[in-house]
């Protein structure tokens, strides 16, 4: 039986004529699908961000309107990442690219925003500071890292060539896609062979090492 993202995922490809095929069922150490764009193979690992205890709650975002909006907690989206990136591994074997597709299924507050995403990708950003010993003395910051904390670097989860959060808006929803692409991918995924309506494609347009720049559409 299909989960709810499972459904919405092969409903997003229905709507925009995409071949894609169930990979069999029972083996978890492979993805869930095979997607076919024109002569490309992609393999996508759908995988469903139920409600947890450890979700941030926040009041103030402009998108709760009035409600509270739950904000993902990095450390579940960092394994979800990791879980999904390793059953890419196994099929792919970094000869095609691998996409892990996200749904929040945490009601209608959920939020699983960009800056959440590169944090689970690539680690929290840090400021370090100096404590003086002279109490009137203000702390400075002496450096800017990110944390060590990280599902995506240069040597670690190279297969996972994006994160895709599938959105679903409406009473009957409207599917849309954002497309986080993974600057450290063995297997990129070619942004023009996956330009459909309600897709939107992201990458950082330059790379610091100590902190974390901001996506661009691309």
């Amino acid at each position: 039986m299909l989960t709810e993202a499972e459904g919405l995922f092969e409903r997003f490809c229905d709507e925009r004529v995409l071949e894609f095929r169930r990979l069999p069922e029972g083996d978890s150490s492979i993805p869930d699908y095979e997607l076919r764009l024109r002569e490309l193979t992609v393999a996508v690992e759908v995988e469903q961000l139920e409600p947890g205890e450890h979700d941030e709650e926040n009041s103030d975002s402009p998108e709760s309107r009035g409600a509270k909006a739950r904000y993902l907690h990095v450390g579940r989206l960092r394994q979800k990442l990791r879980v999904g990136t390793k059953r890419l591994k196994n099929y792919t074997r970094k000869n095609f690219p691998g996409v892990v597709l996200l749904l929040d299924a945490r009601g209608p507050t959920g939020s699983v925003d960009p800056i959440g995403i590169a944090h689970g990708m690539y680690g929290r950003n840090q400021t370090h500071t100096a404590i003086p010993k002279d109490p009137p003395v203000d702390p400075w910051i002496t450096r800017l890292s990110r944390g060590t904390e990280r599902a995506a670097t240069d040597t670690r989860n190279t297969s996972l060539s994006a994160v895709a959060v599938l959105r679903a808006s409406g009473t009957k929803p409207v599917l849309s896609l954002d497309v986080f692409h993974n600057r450290f991918a063995a297997c990129p995924l070619p942004v023009e062979s996956f330009r459909f309506d309600g897709v939107r494609h992201f990458a950082f347009a330059s790379w610091d090492r100590q902190t974390l720049p901001s996506w661009v559409e691309m």
